[in-house]
């Protein structure tokens, strides 16, 4: 189905009394918002005011086709729209099929994540895919199927209503960068549909791709090398940003943004409750520039914020925008838009830092960057996460070089994490690093990128103590930092490497597969036993949800500050607001360190202090001393 397809289009004045009035207060409050973007994209051609008519026919559509269920649901999330910032609420992604089987099947183990305390469950791409290569799913082949591997949209809407019971959110990726080739509507441009292949970026001949490639970055440059592909068949260069088997969508045609919107709504009728835009940094090319965060992004992420409230009010937007810290927070609205885009981000710098902190055994580069970062709009929050199904992605800390190549702590970091340096705890691989010391990231589970299948394998019980001391580290800071934090799968039973993937042709080449394990449920069978691995890891994590879910002063809107303190390897950051106040101090280093008094008097903390995760009282007699890779929650009594 597509725009160019559909039989007949649904107007507000289509819609029975009741419904007409309640869509015409909405259009009446978000409509100027939408207006206002919409203008700025399309206001210049000759047949806005069509292509406006159309787009809000659309929202009533989907408006008109949300069940019951959904609508009292629409109802719930406009009383109160501060559910995701909630401190109970707790993340969960995995692939469906390495979870469950199939849809299905996961929704057969919500048990399993209801115990755990999830209430977000990201499932990676559940739609149609190319066959063949599909860059993990996010080449889509059909918006509006399931990959029938996994089931139908019918499994998906009763999982999603079954979640719903368990008092989870579904979340669903859209990849609206980009389809694959063999979309119908990649398959209608190649054919030589001058329509579809207006839903692309097509060029006669090299001269417009090789003046964008003086400015373009090369996002896989060892195994996609290049922005443009040759399409034999069409005799023209398409933009893939990826891969060659991902055409971009070209946002300057309206058509693109009125079929993306309308798959919004049309998964939102599913009752997918969050959807996770993949790769939004992109979806806007200007000729002389890297074509990522350009401010017509902005627009389209206002206008399908302002739509969507419009029919479907309960769906939530989430900004996947791998970018440098000073263009991260724009994607959750900035200025006179802040908090009109996305409602969550992915906090992708801080999990970067955290990386690094923990291999430097240092505080200073985490604090300093992360000072340098505006807050988070009001009504927004961040995902915060350790590790997903991507790569952890080194460039970031570039951001301010000048000079051409990575960093020499860039290069320290890639070699760290891929067990190349000598005394180094970590397992795990190089992604997409070349010949020529290019970096881009790294793969592997949070397990084994933290010490623990060097341990195992050494048999050290000292080393498999420090391993999981890291482990709630890391954790300890994203339950505390502000936002959703968000589980991968497996993590929580400190599931180690899968390195299967080596074995497969279609995944060889791409080492992001090791940390793409299937689940192990025979593992997970044993995590209430205290004395196995798995078991020590689910309680350590099981504690810290605990902790933060009853905490007032973790809810989304209180302000998080880093703290320059006076130790080197200690992480020091303070939460206040009107819900409450928290000390966090988290020590980097293998070894104990010390945060004096004065330290935490001038954060604005007076002893007596009590620490929310082990219930010790501090007196302020002396400085406190932290244990190897420590974390304390302080609060004042």
């Amino acid at each position: 189905m597509s725009l160019q397809k559909t039989p007949e289009r649904v107007q507000a004045a289509d819609l029975d009394d009741a419904d007409k009035a309640l869509f015409s207060l909405r259009k009446q409050i978000f409509g100027p918002d939408a207006d206002t973007a919409l203008k700025a994209l399309y206001g210049h051609r000759a047949d806005f005011q069509d292509w406006l008519a159309r787009f809000y026919d659309i929202a009533a559509q989907g408006f008109a086709n949300r069940s019951a269920e959904l609508r009292e649901l629409d109802a719930k999330r406009v009383y109160t729209p501060d559910w995701f910032q909630k401190p109970h609420m707790l993340g969960y992604s995995a692939y469906a099929d390495r979870f469950g089987g199939t849809l299905d099947g996961v929704r057969q183990r919500l048990s399993y994540l209801s115990d755990l305390g999830v209430t977000y469950l990201h499932l990676m791409p559940v739609t149609c895919p190319r066959e063949g290569e599909s860059d993990g799913g996010y080449a889509v082949a059909d918006y509006e199927r399931i990959d029938p591997r996994l089931g139908t949209m019918q499994d998906l809407e009763a999982l999603a209503s079954a979640c719903r019971k368990h008092g989870i959110s579904l979340v669903s990726d859209l990849a609206l960068n980009h389809t694959a080739d063999t979309h119908e509507w990649a398959q209608a441009a190649r054919a030589g549909d001058p329509v579809y292949q207006g839903y692309y970026h097509c060029f006669s001949d090299r001269q417009h791709p090789d003046q964008y490639e003086e400015t373009l970055e090369e996002v896989f440059p060892a195994s996609a090398p290049g922005n443009f592909t040759h399409i034999a068949e069409m005799d023209q260069w398409v933009w893939t940003t990826f891969y060659p088997y991902q055409w971009d969508l070209n946002y300057a045609n309206p058509a693109v943004f009125g079929e993306i919107l309308r798959i919004m709504l049309v998964l939102a009728n599913r009752g997918v409750e969050v959807l996770r835009l993949d790769s939004v940094a992109f979806m806007w090319k200007r000729l002389g520039t890297d074509c990522r965060n350009q401010p017509q992004v902005h627009h389209l992420l206002r206008a399908f914020r302002a739509l969507t409230r419009i029919a479907a009010p309960a769906l939530a937007l989430k900004a996947e925008a791998i970018v440098a810290p000073e263009h991260l927070t724009a994607y959750l609205g900035e200025g006179k838009y802040a908090g009109e885009e996305c409602h969550l981000g992915y906090h992708n710098t801080l999990m970067v830092l955290l990386w690094s902190a923990l291999a430097e055994g240092r505080a200073e580069r985490l604090t300093e960057m992360l000072r340098r970062m505006p807050a988070p709009p009001a009504n927004t929050s961040w995902i915060t996460y350790i590790r997903c199904h991507d790569d952890i992605g080194w460039p970031v800390l570039d951001v301010d070089r000048e000079a051409q190549g990575p960093s020499d702590h860039v290069r320290f970091l890639s070699d760290f994490y891929a067990g190349r340096v000598a005394g180094g705890f970590a397992r795990g691989q190089s992604f997409q690093t070349g010949e020529d010391r290019a970096v881009h990231g790294s793969s592997g589970m949070l397990a084994s990128l933290a010490g623990l299948e060097a341990a195992l394998q050494e048999d050290d019980e000292t080393a498999i103590d420090l391993a999981l001391a890291r482990i709630r580290l890391l954790y300890s800071i994203i339950f505390a930092f502000g936002g959703i934090p968000l589980l991968y799968m497996g993590d929580e039973l400190g599931m180690l490497n899968d390195y299967s993937y080596e074995t497969d042709p279609l995944k060889a080449t791409d080492s992001r597969w090791l940390h793409r394990p299937d689940m192990d449920w025979k593992t997970a069978e044993m995590r209430h036993d205290s004395g196995s691995i798995a078991g020590r890891v689910y309680a350590m994590t099981r504690h810290l949800i605990a902790c933060r879910a009853d905490f007032p002063a973790l809810h989304g809107d209180t302000p998080s500050r880093p703290l320059s303190g006076d130790n080197p390897h200690i992480f020091m950051m303070r939460r206040s607001g009107a819900r409450g106040r928290l000390l966090l101090l988290a020590n980097f280093a293998p070894n104990p360190q010390s945060a004096t008094i004065k330290a935490i008097n001038a954060a604005r903390f007076r002893f007596p202090l009590q620490d929310r995760l082990t219930g010790q009282t501090y007196e302020g007699s002396g400085d406190l001393v932290l244990g190897p890779y420590n974390t304390v929650w302080l609060e004042e009594v």
